[in-house]
C-alpha cells in the first residue's frame, strides 16, 4: 500500500557525516547552503595562490573562535559572538567569490536552501559539529526516510501494545522466558512488515539549521541543559513510499514453520491477533490480512503517543505532542518516545525539545487509489 509522511515537527534521521561552520554560506536570497569542502576545492582549483591565501584566513579565524570560545577569560568569553558573526561573513564573502568566478563549484552544494538558525551565543565546542540528515549527496532531492527507521518506530508502537494489554501479556507469559519470549515475538512481527525508503515531495522540502540539547524536566532539576548540538532537520515536507506484507513470511508464520526454531514462542496466531487486533485462521486470504494489519500499523502507534500524553499532563511536563500526529520518527526524540515501557510508573528525567515541542512528530496517511 502506497503512504505518506507528513512533517508535523522537526524530524531528524542523522547520518554519520558531520559539517562545520566554515562550510556554511549565505546566498543572494539569504538562504543557508552547505558545501562539500574537497569538492569545492577540486572545482575550484587549488592552485590558485589567492585562493589559498584567502582560505587559509578563513581557517585562522575559525580556529581563533575555537581557541575564545573554550577559553575562560571573560574578554574572549564576551567576544565570542562578534567573531562568530565574523566567520560567518568572511565564510559568505569568500565562496560567492570563488563560486562567481567558477561556476562549476556549484557542484560542491549538497544541501540547499536551509533556513538559517544560528545561536552564536553558545559556549560550548560541540556547536562545531553540524549534523545532516541521510541523503545520497545529490543537495535537496536526495534527502529520504530510510524504511528500516519508519519499520522501527512502527513496530515499537506493537511493542507498546504487547506489554500493556493484560490479553497480550498473558499469552507471551505462557513460556519460561517471558523476556526471550517477547524478544523472538517482535523478531518474528518484524519480519511479517516491508517498508520501503519514502521519498520526498520536493516542492514542500524545508530543511533547517536548528539548535537541540537534552534538558532535564522532572522538577528538582528544571532548567538544567545538556550539551548542544547543531542538527540540519527536516522542517516541513511530505514523503511517499510502500508498506505492505512479506506473504512468504507470513506463509511460515501461520503455518508455525518456525515451531523447531522458535519452541517456546507460544501460539503465533494468538500473538498476531492480540498485536493488531484482528481475527485470522490459517485460511484468511494473504490480501485480508495485509489489509488489516498494514492499515492498523498508524492506529497501533497512535495508542503509545495517547499514553505518552497521559505521562506529559500527569507529571506536568511542559513539552506539546501535537494533536495531528499519529506517529514519531526519528532521531531526539528524547526518553519519552523512547522505551516507553520504562516509564508507565516512573517519568522520565530528561527529554530533547525544540521550542517546548516533541521533535520527529509525523503523519501518517495511506494514499487512496
Amino acid at each position: 500500500m502506497k503512504f505518506k509522511i507528513e512533517i508535523i515537527t522537526p524530524t531528524i534521521i542523522r547520518s554519520h557525516n558531520i559539517a562545520y561552520p566554515i562550510q556554511l554560506f549565505e546566498d543572494e536570497n539569504g538562504k543557508i547552503l552547505l558545501l562539500d569542502i574537497f569538492k569545492f576545492f577540486e572545482s575550484s582549483g587549488s592552485a590558485n595562490q589567492n585562493f589559498v591565501e584567502d582560505f587559509k584566513k578563513l581557517i585562522n579565524n575559525f580556529i581563533e573562535y575555537k581557541k575564545s570560545n573554550s577559553s575562560r577569560d571573560q574578554k574572549a568569553f564576551l567576544n565570542k559572538e562578534a567573531i562568530m558573526n565574523e566567520i560567518v561573513r568572511r565564510s559568505s564573502d569568500f565562496y560567492h567569490k570563488y563560486i562567481r568566478n567558477n561556476q562549476s563549484s556549484r557542484e560542491a552544494i549538497i544541501l540547499e536552501n536551509i533556513t538559517s538558525f544560528l545561536d552564536a551565543g553558545e559556549s560550548h565546542l560541540r556547536i562545531f559539529e553540524i549534523f545532516y540528515p541521510i541523503n545520497s549527496g545529490e543537495g535537496n532531492r536526495s534527502i529520504y526516510i530510510p524504511g528500516s527507521s519508519i519499520k522501527g518506530s512502527l513496530l515499537s508502537g506493537v511493542y507498546h501494545r504487547l506489554i500493556e494489554d493484560i490479553q497480550c501479556k498473558t499469552i507471551i507469559n505462557d513460556g519460561k522466558n517471558s523476556d526471550k519470549n517477547l524478544k523472538d515475538i517482535m523478531k518474528e512481527l518484524g519480519s511479517l512488515i516491508k517498508v520501503d525508503d519514502f521519498l520526498p515531495q520536493e516542492e514542500d522540502l524545508e530543511l533547517g539549521l536548528i539548535k537541540i540539547q537534552r534538558e532535564y524536566i522532572s522538577m528538582s532539576k528544571s532548567g538544567k541543559k545538556g550539551i548542544p548540538q547543531y542538527i540540519i532537520a527536516i522542517m516541513n515536507g511530505t514523503f511517499k513510499g510502500d508498506i505492505s506484507l512479506n506473504h512468504s513470511s507470513l506463509n511460515l508464520f501461520l503455518n508455525n514453520e518456525y515451531k523447531k526454531k522458535w519452541y517456546k514462542v507460544p501460539d503465533r496466531i494468538k500473538i498476531l491477533n492480540c498485536a493488531f487486533k484482528v481475527n485470522l485462521t490459517n485460511n484468511s486470504k494473504p490480501a485480508e490480512v495485509e489489509d488489516v494489519i498494514i492499515k492498523n500499523l498508524p492506529l497501533i502507534y497512535q495508542e503509545q503517543l495517547i499514553s505518552v500524553r497521559k505521562i506529559i499532563e500527569r507529571n506536568h511536563i511542559n513539552m506539546v505532542l501535537e494533536n495531528d500526529s499519529n506517529f514519531n520518527l526519528g532521531a531526539y526524540r528524547g526518553a519519552l518516545l523512547m522505551g516507553i515501557e520504562k516509564y508507565t510508573k516512573t517519568p522520565p528525567h530528561t527529554a530533547y525539545r525544540w521550542n517546548n515541542k516533541i521533535l520527529g512528530q509525523v503523519k501518517l496517511e495511506e494514499i487512496k487509489p
